[in-house]
């Protein structure tokens, strides 16, 4: 319900859908294991098609499939080089998407350069956006959260099943809680 009410909100205020006039749009085509000059030439395209200091929010598609929204407050082709860097050249965790083959190759970006009255509303278009457009890197870091979480719950059931109760002074066959009310009974009557 909420996800159709911020859609249409979106469609009325005219953020939506990414191909109209709002939007600018450019292609480039990387990966990983590209020859340097292509990496080269696609942040040369990024710099030539986002002029310096365009601030707002953008998204990087591949056939028509959302990968990644974004926003910038002052330089939307310094982060979009930034992503270019996590396909070609970065190896910390948060370049891994981008590492994957299916979120390289032939990707269109689109960027609007919002008025001066709305930059400090790009982070909640941002978020609108990511709840209707469903990007691909926040599918992904929900699987990556989910399953580090099941792998430390797991690892956690594990321990409590093989570890001897006794070793950690718990009674193995009484309530916890009755063999604490006992001693403090027991104190009591000292």
């Amino acid at each position: 319900m909420m996800k159709e009410a911020i859609e249409e909100l979106l469609y009325t205020l005219q953020i939506l859908p990414i191909s109209n006039s709002r939007w600018q749009k450019f292609d480039v085509c990387l990966h990983s294991y590209s020859i340097n000059q292509e990496y080269i030439n696609v942040k040369k395209k990024i710099h030539d098609c986002v002029p310096k200091g365009t601030s707002g929010v953008y998204v990087i598609t591949k056939n028509k499939k959302v990968l990644y929204i974004g926003e910038s407050e002052k330089n939307i082709h310094t982060r979009l080089k930034r992503h270019m860097d996590k396909i070609y050249s970065r190896t910390d965790s948060r370049s891994e998407f981008f590492k994957l083959e299916e979120h390289q190759g032939h990707l269109s970006i689109y960027y609007w350069a919002l008025p001066s009255n709305l930059i400090d509303k790009r982070k909640d278009i941002e978020d609108l956006l990511t709840n209707v457009l469903e990007p691909e890197y926040k599918k992904w870091g929900l699987k990556n959260k989910m399953d580090l979480l099941e792998k430390l719950f797991r690892e956690d059931n594990d321990l409590i099943q093989n570890t001897d109760n006794k070793h950690l002074g718990y009674p193995v066959n009484d309530d916890f809680y009755n063999e604490l009310n006992k001693d403090h009974m027991l104190d009591r009557l000292g």
